[in-house]
């Protein structure tokens, strides 16, 4: 069990950056100024709505930048064993759109609970979505691993994976946290 020991709105940037998402026509600039909650709130229901697109590519953005500027209320992390599809290398997959969807679940589900502790869980609840939407667009889209969560939320099981997921490496990052408070400073 590996960790990606990256920041996730660098991750996303470079990501739509990168996909010809952003700037693609998009009337609505990126936050370059403190995002507010009232921005998070619309930026919420307007990617609920339109998750793919410029608006729910907006929306994102909004999300990362609110979780930027915001760590103490906002803790994503792209645990590898709940995001395998984005390290799959699959040429062509829609993987800003199913980052964005991590993000956007995991954001809305500790925003609504209140408290600022990864949830994989919500996040690959928002991945399955996504993906389905993708897939009416483009029947020919089939990442497996997305497929394999999808079928472990209809037998019941993804909630446990996800939670189990999240408790290991919440365990793993307070044990180097202490190690790392035990080690003498030179």
């Amino acid at each position: 069990m590996r960790g990606l020991s990256i920041h996730f709105a660098a991750v996303l940037t470079v990501t739509l950056a990168g996909s010809g998402l952003r700037g693609a026509g998009n009337e609505e600039e990126p936050p370059s100024s403190p995002v507010t909650e009232a921005q998070v709130a619309v930026a919420l229901a307007t990617y609920e709505k339109e998750p793919l697109g410029e608006k729910g590519t907006w929306a994102v953005e909004v999300i990362t930048a609110y979780a930027e500027q915001h760590p103490e209320k906002i803790k994503v992390y792209f645990y590898e064993d709940a995001v395998p599809w984005m390290i799959s290398d699959l040429a062509g997959s829609p993987t800003p759109e199913l980052m964005g969807a991590f993000v956007m679940g995991n954001v809305k589900a500790q925003l609504r609970l209140g408290q600022p502790v990864n949830n994989s869980y919500a996040g690959t609840l928002e991945v399955i979505r996504v993906y389905e939407l993708l897939q009416k667009k483009e029947p020919a889209v089939k990442i497996p691993e997305v497929e394999r969560f999808r079928d472990m939320e209809k037998g019941g099981a993804l909630k446990k994976f996800m939670d189990d997921v999240d408790a290991r490496y919440r365990a793993r990052e307070e044990q180097n946290r202490m190690e790392g408070e035990a080690l003498p400073s030179a």
